[in-house]
């Protein structure tokens, strides 16, 4: 991977991810816990599938993640949280803060 730094305070390192063979809907993906926030909008695919088919890292991720479903489930608070990992790619990536 090019272009991207440790983390500042910890040891955390990027990685490629491994590849992840999936069917769509199947296995863990067919069924979603803790809610329907997900499954009512996006019926064909829940985010998480589709990280895990395009390699998507968990940080950028997690941004995708707070912003789709804040309207259906932690509405401004889901925002801070998607603004909190753009703050965290931000200082990791540029060394720059938002």
């Amino acid at each position: 991977m090019e272009n991207k730094k440790p983390c500042k305070n910890c040891k955390w390192e990027p990685r490629e991810p491994d590849y992840i063979k999936i069917t769509v809907g199947q296995g863990p993906f067919e069924t979603q816990v803790g809610g329907n926030h997900y499954r009512d909008k996006y019926p064909f695919c829940q985010p998480a599938e589709f990280f895990a088919r395009n390699k998507i890292e968990f940080v950028p991720a997690n941004v995708c993640k707070y912003v789709l479903r804040h309207g259906s489930k932690g509405g401004i608070e889901d925002l801070r949280k998607a603004k909190h990992y753009l703050e965290m790619i931000a200082w990791t990536e540029y060394d720059e803060e938002l």
